[in-house]
């Protein structure tokens, strides 16, 4: 919390502004993934089989008794259809390096968002590219 409320107080009131009330909501990785499991009304079950998450590991990142790798954070951001500005917010909300477009993986997984490829679309074209997977 104490980053969200550093970055938010050097941003300019404008760009503050931009960034919609919802997305400053959430100040823990876990009760954000419960919150968007809850709005997509997904079973828990369902969407770890769906990112290729083992149960007992996505229950520990939920009940957060295990930090949340970036990996998988991105994986349950695209699951929930986030848009790339969105995912990239996210990312820094919860201190976790942004895509980067020099990164050939990273820039891998900008094109599939900004294409709404799903996550399994995704670990399709990091395959087909001989890309390491999520």
């Amino acid at each position: 919390m104490q980053l969200t409320n550093e970055i938010f107080s050097s941003m300019a009131k404008s760009d503050i502004e931009y960034i919609p009330q919802e997305y400053r909501k959430y100040t823990n990785v876990s009760v954000f993934l419960q919150n968007n499991i809850h709005k997509q009304k997904v079973s828990k079950k369902d969407l770890f089989t769906a990112i290729d998450i083992s149960e007992s590991i996505g229950y520990k990142y939920l009940d957060g008794r295990r930090t949340v790798p970036r990996d998988a954070f991105i994986k349950f951001l695209i699951f929930f259809e986030y848009e790339l500005d969105e995912i990239q917010y996210y990312l820094l909300n919860f201190s976790y390096a942004n895509l980067y477009i020099k990164n050939k993986r990273d820039n891998a997984i900008i094109y599939c968002v900004i294409n709404n490829f799903s996550y399994l679309q995704v670990k399709q074209y990091l395959q087909m590219n001989g890309i390491t997977i999520l």
